[in-house]
C-alpha cells in the first residue's frame, strides 16, 4: 500500500513537473538579475543590479509618509507593478529602459530550423555574442553534421544571432535526428530539434 502510494506520488509528480527541455532562464554575458524583488528576473548591468539593491535597503528612509509617497527629489522607481522604493528620476528611467531591453538580454539559446534551396538550415536567437558550436546527430547519437558560427547582433534578432546552412537536404518524413547549438560563452545547450535526415 505505502509501495502504491509512493509510486502515485512520483507520477503525479512527473505529469506535473517542467519538461527536461525548459532550461532555466539565464542572462547572457555582462548581464545580471537585477533582483529588485526576489522574483525579478530582468537582466541588467552589475552596475545597476548593485544599485538596485542600495536602493531597496535605503527605501524606507525616502518615504514621506505612510502611503509611501516619496520625499522631494526623488519618485517610485516602478521597474514592477506596485514597486514603491523611491529612487531618484534618472534611475526610474534606467529602470524602463531595462524592462524594455529585457527580452534581448536573455540567454535562452533558441533554435529553429528552416530551408533555403532544399537545404537545412539552421537558425538560432538569444545567444551570446561570440561562437556557437552546431550539431545535427541521429537518435542515437551518431554524429552526421556539426559546424560553427559567429552569433552576433542583428535588428529584429534578441541577443546573439545567426543562421547556417548545413547542406543536408531537406527531407519529409518523421524525424530520425535532432539539431542542437551550444552557445560557447556559456556553454549552454538549445532544446533538440527535431529533423529528418534521410530522404
Amino acid at each position: 500500500m505505502i509501495l502504491r502510494t509512493l509510486t502515485a506520488a512520483a507520477l503525479l509528480l512527473g505529469a506535473t513537473a517542467a519538461p527536461a527541455s525548459a532550461a532555466p532562464q539565464l542572462c547572457r554575458e555582462g548581464f545580471v538579475f537585477r533582483a529588485a524583488r526576489p522574483a525579478d528576473k530582468v537582466c541588467v548591468t552589475p552596475a545597476t543590479r548593485a544599485r538596485t539593491l542600495a536602493d531597496n535597503a535605503l527605501k524606507a528612509t525616502r518615504w514621506a509618509d505612510d502611503d509611501h509617497a516619496c520625499v522631494d527629489g526623488y519618485v517610485w522607481r516602478e521597474a514592477f507593478h506596485e514597486d514603491d522604493v523611491c529612487v531618484i528620476p534618472s534611475v526610474r528611467a534606467q529602470a524602463r529602459a531595462d524592462n524594455a531591453a529585457a527580452e534581448s538580454r536573455r540567454m535562452l539559446a533558441k533554435l529553429w530550423i528552416t530551408t533555403e534551396g532544399h537545404v537545412v538550415k539552421l537558425n538560432g536567437s538569444h545567444y551570446n555574442v561570440g561562437q556557437v558550436k552546431l550539431y545535427v546527430r541521429r537518435s542515437g547519437g551518431d554524429l552526421v553534421w556539426s559546424g560553427v558560427i559567429a552569433a552576433a547582433e542583428f535588428p529584429g534578432y534578441p541577443g546573439g544571432s545567426w543562421g547556417k546552412k548545413t547542406g543536408l537536404p531537406h527531407c519529409s518524413g518523421a524525424p530520425d535526428a535532432y539539431a542542437r547549438a551550444q552557445d560557447v560563452t556559456s556553454g549552454r545547450w538549445s532544446a533538440k530539434v527535431p529533423l529528418r535526415t534521410g530522404c
